[in-house]
């Protein structure tokens, strides 16, 4: 009786053990993707850099955010790529919640390359995560961008 036990058991046990590996492995390809929080770059005083490259298709929004530290009198934010044919649009919403934009591109003459050049300017520029919202708003394929935020 015991060695029929022990039988069971162990083809029990090596059951078990080779179906874990495949419930991992189902498990990996259902994984899902998530945007990117662009993290500060820090460069010697007086000034932090954050610079993030991405993609975007026609329609799609990408949402991004940049921590500003209190204290800070500028905060300028870059969006580019290299098209003229193609069109984002950046919303830049601050800390307390107000909403700044929808900024459409601007071209760079000199380039050929779409642009969109935002400044915040004031005695203190509100400190906490900034959220960018970038937009596929005329896009043919996919997109290539880069954000760029710099703030003193």
């Amino acid at each position: 009786m015991k060695k029929g036990l022990t039988v069971v058991l162990v083809i029990f046990c090596v059951i078990a053990f080779c179906t874990i590996p495949a419930a991992a492995s189902a498990k990996d390809t259902e994984k899902k993707t998530v945007d990117v929080v662009v993290s500060p770059f820090y460069d010697p005083i007086p000034e932090t850099k954050a610079s993030l490259t991405g993609t975007i298709t026609q329609g799609e929004t990408k949402v991004y955010s940049y921590p500003m530290p209190a204290g800070k009198t500028t905060l300028k934010v870059r969006l580019s790529w290299s098209s003229t044919t193609n069109n984002l649009g950046l919303t830049i919403i601050s800390p307390p919640g107000v909403t700044h934009g929808e900024f459409d591109d601007y071209y760079e003459s000199s380039t050929a390359n779409g642009i969109i050049p935002v400044q915040f300017d004031s005695n203190n520029v509100p400190s906490g995560d900034w959220t960018f919202y970038i937009n596929g708003k005329s896009v043919n394929g996919s997109q290539s961008f880069t954000i760029t935020a710099t703030y003193s």
